[in-house]
């Protein structure tokens, strides 16, 4: 059997592409899809498997043609890219079969769009669907389907053998260690698609798994995917010794991020076994500054955090924290947008990912709104592109939503608050001891792209030698990290732009 893995594009403009600041790097993507090289770890060794990253390679007709069975798989915002592959395989007469977390949210939206629908977990169904295919194409069904949660620990070693030399070609590798969140915020679907129970591999099979990229020859970034790596605290702490163990023993040759919620920061211990274990940043959720509206989510947890001091906390720790804001929830005011402002400038955050609440298939905001009769058209998956699928119920219509998210979203990436802001990043941040900055040419040729496109052509230059001058004086630890920042404004400034264009 031939089987061709298909990963369709990022829409370039998205916050997550980061497409603005990989012109820098000389890299196609972020990440690799885990999803995939997982299933490519339980594709039979004696079939032969293609994968083909559209981010990172232009999907042929001589793929499609080649496969016997294309498999494709993606997220919400990759909705629009699916449809054009599963287009062009249907146009050259292959099979297919849609699967991922995109479908299995929302399988009434994909009938009809793949030959077969996948929805659930892969370890749990795939089984099935290859002794399917061993009998042959015909006997592949139109739906595979399971809601048990499967048991992670039976779940294999990442094939990344598949990515063959594209391996370098990203930015960052993907692990997971554990999946489920224990929290039920209203508007999230990681719970209805992973459960509330943490479910977690050994600290054994991590060491598997990180010995496993380490004999690719990775060396650098490695994402775990986890929606909440620290839902287990002391499972957690487990792990991170045996990571930390594996770090020491090699030089640390891998600098890790991961998502976790915000109570990270009240435990000093979680902290320093994640600096030790080479942690150097984290995305969490902070939604809004206003209490009623983490009550109304269901985000109790967050309500009685002191934002400021707690990213404090962390910066000093050596971990960067990009957050995550939504703005639309039914308690906010007129007045969130100026507070959302002022948080996010007095944090030292400077990837904040402001978007509008989005009512995702499956979540218990889904179905609250569409019972109110107030679900109106939903975007492609892209809680960025500044547009509002709901009627709101706060008072303000929906243009002065949308409005009041592009005037926050320009606000912050404005150069001079950007400049600001990263001036109180600077004046917190003590980078992890156990990384060391390496100088590659990789990290040169960005260093010199930065100088010409941001220090002498754009908008920010004066803020941009103004920062350089101070992280110099004050922080020059800080210096690279500093410079990637404003990398990443380019591509952050790209997407404000878009928004405030009229019609965008």
């Amino acid at each position: 059997m031939r089987v061709l893995l298909v990963y369709p594009k990022y829409p370039d403009t998205t916050f997550w592409s980061f497409k603005g600041a990989l012109e820098f790097t000389g890299e196609k993507a972020a990440l690799p899809p885990l999803g995939f090289l997982t299933i490519g770890a339980m594709i039979p060794r004696d079939w032969e498997t293609v994968f083909v990253d559209e981010n990172i390679e232009r999907l042929t007709g001589m793929h499609i043609l080649w496969a016997d069975i294309v498999f494709v798989s993606g997220m919400i915002v990759q909705q629009e890219s699916t449809g054009r592959v599963l287009k062009r395989c249907r146009d050259l007469g292959k099979k297919t079969v849609l699967g991922g977390s995109m479908v299995t949210a929302d399988p009434e939206q994909f009938s009809g769009m793949a030959d077969s629908l996948f929805l659930g977990e892969a370890e749990g169904l795939f089984p099935s669907l290859i002794e399917d295919l061993r009998r042959g194409i015909g006997f592949v069904k139109k739906e595979y389907r399971s809601d048990a949660f499967c048991d992670i620990k039976r779940s294999p070693i990442p094939c990344f053998d598949l990515l063959g030399r594209n391996m370098w070609k990203y930015t960052s590798m993907a692990l997971q260690w554990g999946r489920g969140c224990p929290y039920g915020c209203e508007f999230c679907n990681v719970t209805t698609l992973f459960g509330r129970r943490m479910r977690l591999k050994t600290p054994d099979r991590m060491k598997a798994e990180l010995k496993a990229l380490y004999s690719c020859g990775w060396r650098g970034t490695v994402f775990f995917v986890d929606d909440n790596f620290i839902g287990n605290p002391g499972k957690a702490k487990e792990v991170l010794k045996s990571i930390a163990d594996f770090q020491i023993e090699r030089g640390y040759p891998f600098r890790f991020y991961t998502q976790t919620d915000i109570g990270l920061a009240a435990n000093d211990e979680l902290i320093s076994l994640m600096v030790k274990a080479g942690f150097f940043r984290v995305f969490t959720g902070i939604e809004t500054p206003e209490a009623e509206s983490l009550k109304g989510a269901n985000k109790h947890h967050n309500v009685d955090i002191d934002v400021p001091k707690a990213m404090s906390r962390l910066l000093q720790a050596g971990i960067q924290v990009q957050a995550g804001f939504v703005l639309g929830f039914d308690q906010d005011t007129r007045a969130t947008f100026g507070k959302m402002i002022a948080l996010i400038q007095n944090t030292g955050i400077m990837t904040a990912m402001v978007g509008t609440l989005q009512a995702l298939p499956g979540t218990v905001l889904y179905h609250r709104l569409k019972e109110e009769g107030r679900l109106l058209d939903q975007s492609a998956g892209d809680n960025t592109d500044g547009s509002v699928g709901f009627v709101p119920n706060n008072g303000m219509s929906r243009e002065a939503l949308e409005s009041g998210y592009r005037r926050v979203v320009s606000t912050i990436y404005a150069p001079g608050p950007y400049h600001y802001r990263l001036l109180r990043f600077l004046g917190d941040y003590r980078p992890n001891p156990f990384l060391r900055n390496h100088l590659s040419w990789g990290a040169t040729r960005a260093f010199l792209l930065c100088i010409v496109k941001i220090g002498i052509f754009s908008r920010a230059r004066k803020w941009f030698w103004k920062t350089l001058r101070f992280a110099v004086s004050t922080n020059p630890k800080a210096f690279p990290a500093t410079v990637e920042h404003w990398i990443f404004w380019f591509h952050f400034d790209r997407i404000s732009s878009k928004l405030a264009k009229p019609g965008s």
